[in-house]
C-alpha cells in the first residue's frame, strides 16, 4: 500500500493541509517545534484512526481552533493498494468517532486489518533500553498484526491473570483460573514461537545491511515456549509468596545481543538506533511476507545519532521497497542528492512552506 494524498484538518498545530506524496520518501524538514511529528502522526491517524503517540484522542485537537464553530479533526486520505484504491475518511466531532471508507461506514477494525504502518520513534529505542515490558509490547505487536486471534487472546489473558492474581493477593483460592490461562498462554506462546523464528533469520541479516557488517547480532527469546498444570503447580509456592503469578508469557524476554554481549551493556547510541531500526524492518518485512502487503514506513527523527554513512545505508536499505515518511531537523545534500524518488517539504508552524516544497526524482 502507499499513501497517495492526505487531506488534515484541525489536528494538533495543523489547521489545513491537502498534499499530494511520493510513492518514495516523503521527507519533512524543520527546525524543533514546528510540527513535523505531527504531520507524521496525522498521517497515520487518516490510515488508522489512532495514534502512534498517545490514547487520548483530545489530545490531538487543534485547541487554537476549540470555540470555531467547526473545531472537528477531519481526515481524507487516497491509499492506493496496488490493484484498486480506497478513500478513506477519519471525524473526531467531540466524543463522536467516524470512519467511513469510499463514503460507507466502517469500523476501526477495518483499517487495522488493511492498513499496514510500521513507526520507529525515539521512544522506541526503549525497546532495548529499558525493562522487558517494552520487548514484550513490541513482539505482541507484530504477533497482533500477522497472526488473526493474537490479540483478542492477549486481552483474554490479561482478564485471567488480572483476577487470577486479585485472588492471590487476598489469599483466595486461585487454581481455578488455571485452565483458562493456560489455554490463553499456550496461543500466544505458540505464535510468538513462530515470530522468533522469523526475527532470528531476519534480524541478523537487516542489521549487517546497515553497519559495517562486522558486528554479530543475535537474538532469543528468554522463556519456555509450553506452561503446563505441573508449572503452575511448581510455581505456587512463588505465586503465593509474591502474590502475583511467576510464570507466562506476561513474565518472558527478549535478549539482544551483539558480538556476544547484551546491548544494554556494550552498544552506543549509534549501535541501538541501528538494532532498533533492525528490528523495525524486521517486522516490515514479517507484515510483506505473510500478509502480501508493504507496509507504509513511519520514521521520527531517526538520524540525529547517526553518522552519514549509517544514514545512507538506512535510506538505501529502504530505496524502492517501502513508502516512508521521514522527520529531521537537517540532511545533508549529499545524502538527498542520492535518494531516486522523494518529496522534500519544509515544514514552519505545521504547514509547508509552499515556495519550498520541491520534488525530484
Amino acid at each position: 500500500m502507499f499513501v497517495r494524498n492526505a487531506y488534515i484538518k484541525n489536528f494538533r498545530n495543523i489547521d489545513f493541509i491537502n498534499a499530494d506524496f511520493s510513492k518514495g520518501h516523503n521527507i519533512f524538514l524543520g527546525n524543533n517545534g514546528e510540527g513535523k511529528t505531527n504531520l507524521l502522526e496525522a498521517i497515520f491517524f487518516s490510515c488508522m484512526n489512532r495514534s502512534f503517540r498517545t490514547r487520548i484522542i483530545s489530545e490531538l485537537k487543534n485547541n487554537a481552533k476549540s470555540k470555531e464553530s467547526d473545531n472537528r479533526i477531519y481526515t481524507k486520505t487516497d491509499i492506493d493498494y496496488g490493484n484498486f484504491s480506497r478513500q478513506v475518511e477519519n471525524c473526531v466531532d467531540g466524543r463522536k468517532r467516524t470512519i467511513k471508507v469510499d463514503n460507507v461506514e466502517e469500523s476501526s477494525e477495518y483499517l487495522i486489518d488493511n492498513n499496514n504502518f510500521v513507526t520507529f520513534v525515539p521512544d522506541d529505542l526503549k525497546i532495548l533500553k529499558n525493562d522487558p515490558v517494552y520487548r514484550r509490547k513490541f513482539l505482541n505487536e507484530i504477533c497482533s498484526q500477522i497472526f488473526p486471534g493474537y490479540y483478542k487472546n492477549l486481552i483474554k489473558y490479561r482478564k485471567i491473570l488480572n483476577n487470577r492474581n486479585c485472588l492471590l493477593k487476598n489469599n483466595k483460592p486461585f487454581e481455578l483460573w488455571d485452565d483458562l490461562l493456560i489455554e490463553c498462554a499456550q496461543f500466544i506462546l505458540a505464535k510468538r514461537s513462530e515470530c522468533i523464528d522469523f526475527l532470528k533469520k531476519t534480524i541478523p541479516i537487516s542489521y549487517s545491511k546497515l553497519s559495517s557488517g562486522k558486528e554479530i547480532v543475535e537474538i532469543e527469546y528468554k522463556g519456555d515456549f509450553n506452561i503446563s498444570k505441573q508449572d503452575l503447580k511448581e510455581s505456587k509456592y512463588n505465586d503465593i509468596k509474591n502474590g502475583y503469578t511467576c510464570i507466562g508469557p506476561h513474565r518472558d524476554d527478549i535478549i539482544m545481543r551483539i558480538n556476544k554481549n547484551e546491548f544494554r551493556k556494550t552498544a552506543s547510541q549509534g549501535q541501538f538506533r541501528t538494532a532498533v531500526f533492525a528490528l523495525k524492518m524486521a517486522q516490515a518485512d514479517i507484515l510483506w511476507k505473510i500478509k502480501k502487503d508493504r507496509p507504509v514506513i513511519i520514521l521520527d527523527d531517526v538520524f540525529s545519532e547517526l553518522d552519514r554513512e549509517r544514514k545512507q545505508k538506512l535510506l538505501k536499505f529502504l530505496e524502492g521497497i517501502y513508502q516512508t515518511f521521514i522527520s529531521s531537523n537537517y540532511l545533508e545534500d549529499e545524502i538527498l542528492e542520492k535518494m531516486t524518488e522523494k518529496k522534500i517539504f519544509f515544514i514552519r508552524e505545521g504547514r509547508f512552506e509552499k515556495e519550498r516544497v520541491f520534488q525530484t526524482k
